[in-house]
């Protein structure tokens, strides 16, 4: 479907940075850590889809979802899009509030 949507170069980004079955998340972060620019920020507007309705995941999802946002996305965000971070960024920092999470979350 993202082939058929938006060509084959953006479909082998998406393929590239989907997480395969059985890989380690800490290999799978390491992948996007050092994937071609236009990779993250394909990425990182996943990351912003998610973060934008992560309140449906269980409390403990959200709270990694959150950590693994500010640990590997956000200084990625922060060398490539300033609007992908100021976005993604307040919406890490709305979960946080809403769960009470001030101080906690590093």
């Amino acid at each position: 479907e993202v082939f058929e949507k938006f060509g084959p170069e953006v479909g082998y980004y998406v393929m590239y940075m989907t997480r395969e079955d059985g890989m380690w998340r800490d290999t799978y972060l390491d992948r996007i850590a050092q994937a071609d620019p236009k990779m993250q920020l394909i990425k990182l507007a996943d990351v912003e889809n998610n973060m934008s309705t992560v309140e449906q995941l269980k409390i403990s999802s959200q709270v990694r979802y959150v950590e693994e946002s500010k640990r590997y996305y956000l200084p990625i965000a922060e060398k490539i899009s300033q609007n992908l971070y100021t976005s993604i960024s307040g919406l890490v920092d709305n979960v946080i509030k809403r769960l009470g999470l001030e101080g906690l979350v590093a």
